[in-house]
């Protein structure tokens, strides 16, 4: 028999074992973009907010996580360095889930997936 866990849960467990809050971030507002233009002109803003390691991550990877010491050091990063969705251009979108030194979920940019529309479970 097999336990499935979700990629939420490998996040929690992560925070859990690491004794830190966790930062995760998934760049999404390009991914419908065609605009090179404003690709180039999210990639440059970025680049200018961001530490170059987080930056990097963000460019590179789909799915980004750094520890952070606590949950509200967490938090202050995340806004300082992601914009809600709907404060800047749908391009710009980045979105954030924390979880503090427990696991527990504390801080969402805005769900990934809205309620109706979240995978069933095992999905």
């Amino acid at each position: 028999m097999h336990e499935v866990f979700s990629f939420i849960d490998l996040l929690e467990q992560a925070a859990r074992n690491a004794g830190k809050a966790l930062l995760y971030f998934k760049p999404v507002g390009l991914d419908q973009s065609k605009d090179v233009d404003k690709i180039n002109e999210v990639w440059t803003h970025y680049n200018n907010v961001l530490p170059p390691e987080i930056f990097a991550g963000v460019k590179g990877s789909l799915h980004n996580y750094i520890f952070v010491n606590n949950a509200m050091a967490a938090i202050q990063k995340a806004e300082e360095w992601f914009p809600f969705k709907g404060e800047m251009d749908d391009e710009y979108y980045v979105y954030v889930h924390i979880f503090d030194e427990n696991g527990n979920s504390v801080f969402e940019n805005e769900r990934l997936f809205p309620p109706d529309e979240e995978p069933a479970e095992g999905a």
